[in-house]
């Protein structure tokens, strides 16, 4: 409840809480459980808090260690949705937030540009990279398609010997993306669901994705909802998953509010009770880890796409523009903290909104 900005953050506070001060578990197993979790689809910090409960008692501990994490932040940003929803009107709340928009339009950005220096290192990412975008801009692909297609597209490209081989596995991947998308039905415990299921890479590489399915495929936010979503994520304690708290109260109240948080976080329980119980070394196949190569490179390309479309209503004027431009350089130059910069949008809001009024 008190761990702000995100995984690094987590992770330094559970290591010197659990492995330093309280002995519970080795640095070394600490690491390897580090590992686990960032192999594994769904929220990191979550993940990893399942894994330390696994070892310390089994899928009881898992389970209640996962749940416990997720709990304050699930209860806070409840709070800020009914704040948003029912107090106020909808106009002088987004006036209050006016400063709020360019800093979360700068975390994206800024969460861009280090998952793809991370991501996109040779020829077979750029190029996947370029037909992912293609397939965002001139296809109607799903966002969990897309993540197929990448995933198969980089084991083709890797292990194809020939020309028709790689043309053949690409179609494949394809084939399998197309089967995923019509098979998705338009229901908001599953739609959140099926996001906790692809999504790899961190908090922020969520937003991509959330910005695909839900404001460019659904039609369900505005541009301008999601980016106060992705905000009230980052500016609260707990995993950055916890944005979907606040885009399901806003769609169907409080019962959205628990199936989207109850969809987007089930996969990474399942996936991590799975991988231990059943799965075992699976995840230091060579194979697993060029799909999911694939997969980062899909998400990167989310990330870009939602970065030219957000940019419109998150810079509507000058100062909105300086105020991402200054977030951006103190985010990649400085490593300051996201919840400070969202602390900063918001204390220009107030200052704006006292003194310009309405305008």
């Amino acid at each position: 409840m008190t761990s702000f900005g995100g995984p690094p953050v987590h992770i330094d506070k559970m290591r010197a809480d659990l492995v330093e001060q309280r002995g519970w578990i080795s640095a070394q197993q600490f690491n390897m459980d580090l590992a686990a979790a960032g192999l594994l689809p769904g929220p990191f910090s979550t993940k990893l808090v399942m894994y330390i409960g696994l070892r310390l008692h089994g899928t009881l501990g898992a389970v209640l260690s996962g749940a416990c994490f997720i709990l304050p932040a699930f209860l806070i940003v409840l709070a800020i949705s009914l704040v948003y929803v029912h107090l106020g009107t909808q106009m002088s709340i987004e006036q209050w937030l006016y400063g709020v928009k360019p800093v979360t339009f700068a975390l994206i950005a800024a969460g861009t540009v280090r998952i793809g220096r991370s991501t996109v290192s040779g020829w077979r990412e750029w190029l996947l990279l370029g037909a992912c975008l293609m397939a965002l801009l001139f296809s109607r692909v799903s966002t969990p398609a897309l993540m197929v297609l990448g995933g198969g597209g980089m084991v083709a490209l890797t292990r194809a010997r020939t020309g028709w081989s790689l043309a053949v596995a690409a179609l494949f991947a394809l084939a399998q993306a197309q089967a995923l998308q019509v098979l998705s039905p338009p229901l908001l415990l599953w739609e959140f669901f099926k996001i906790g299921a692809v999504v790899h890479g961190g908090g922020l590489a969520l937003a991509g994705i959330l910005h695909e399915e839900l404001v460019v495929a659904r039609g369900w936010l505005t541009q301008e909802q999601l980016l106060y979503a992705l905000a009230i994520g980052q500016g609260t304690p707990g995993p950055l998953f916890i944005t979907a708290t606040f885009i399901g109260y806003l769609l169907s109240g409080l019962l959205g509010a628990v199936m989207a948080t109850a969809g987007i976080f089930a996969p990474g329980f399942m996936f991590v009770l799975l991988e231990h119980h059943v799965l075992g070394a699976i995840r230091q196949h060579v194979l697993t880890r060029t799909f999911l190569r694939g997969v980062s490179v899909a998400i990167t390309a989310t990330l870009i796409a939602s970065v030219a479309r957000l940019a419109r209503p998150a810079l509507p004027d000058a100062l909105s523009i300086a105020i991402a431009a200054a977030s951006a350089v103190l985010l990649l130059r400085f490593k300051v903290g996201g919840h400070w910069l969202v602390a900063v949008g918001l204390a220009i809001s107030t200052i704006r909104f006292s003194v310009f009024g309405t305008l």
